[in-house]
């Protein structure tokens, strides 16, 4: 039965089957009903993969997280009531990763299958009062960044700025990679002699107000974080890679700029 299968069995796939377990394995056109059209000439037993969505495992983690915690839990004590609440826990499990329900699996060409119980059983109302009462009482910072997500349009997957997870949002890109390694050492190294920093004072203000004024239009960096790299920066003048420098100077662009136009402000009034 697929739902007592468990998630890490499941083949992972960006896109859930639409032909037949037969017309798959023989190769043979499928018409994606189930049952199809071939399994009912031949009296075949019709019926359709289940695999694990990448995208539904990534949107439902933290869920599929919790719910596996309940079932470990549930796992450790023996009660006769266990394989019931076990099996309940799977299927969500796997529903979720799926994205559909395992009552529409398994479907014989010559018969129907048995309806399952509905996860939502009637007690299903108490459980969820009392996780809202638990809710209440404590408050849950992720919840803060799952709102804070939301509201710059990313998927609350609970990872930003996805520099360190394996979510489907990274991008294995050198750059990132690198991002990944140990920092660095900005004073004493090869750039220092070619870069001209603006004083700390004047840096302070001008991230600030690019932070407090700007970021929300182009939106290419995460506020919070690029700030407390620049606290890092300014007491020890260490940084996570030298790229981070390219994103400082783009911050403090308006340093360079006042101070680039002031010999040719200053030669126009020699003229």
């Amino acid at each position: 039965m697929p739902g007592s299968e468990s998630g890490g069995s499941l083949r992972v796939s960006q896109r859930r089957p639409l032909a037949c377990r037969e017309c798959t394995k023989r190769k043979r056109k499928c018409d994606k009903q189930i049952p199809c059209s071939r399994c009912r000439r031949l009296n075949l037993h019709c019926s359709v993969e289940i695999v694990q969505l990448r995208r539904n495992t990534v949107q439902h983690a933290s869920e599929i997280q919790f719910l596996a915690a309940i079932l470990a839990d549930v796992d450790s004590f023996s009660s006769e009531k266990q394989p019931h609440i076990s099996r309940k826990l799977r299927e969500r499990i796997s529903q979720l990763q799926t994205g559909q329900s395992h009552e529409s699996d398994g479907i014989s060409a010559g018969s129907g299958a048995d309806e399952p119980e509905p996860f939502n059983s009637h007690k299903e109302p108490n459980l969820q009062h009392q996780f809202t009462e638990v809710a209440l009482e404590s408050p849950d910072p992720p919840l803060l960044t799952a709102i804070e997500h939301l509201a710059w349009g990313r998927n609350a997957a609970g990872c930003f700025p996805h520099r360190r997870c394996g979510c489907q949002y990274r991008r294995d890109s050198p750059e990132l990679l690198s991002m990944n390694s140990g920092s660095f050492q900005f004073y004493g190294s090869s750039l220092e002699p070619l870069i001209q920093l603006p004083r700390t004072v004047d840096a302070q203000s001008l991230i600030n107000f690019h932070i407090g004024h700007l970021t929300w239009h182009h939106n290419s960096f995460h506020g919070p974080t690029f700030l407390e790299q620049c606290e890092l920066f300014w007491k020890t003048g260490r940084c996570d890679h030298p790229l981070w420098i390219a994103l400082y100077f783009f911050c403090a662009e308006l340093y360079y700029q006042f101070n680039s136009e002031q010999p040719k402000i200053n030669c126009a009034n020699q003229r």
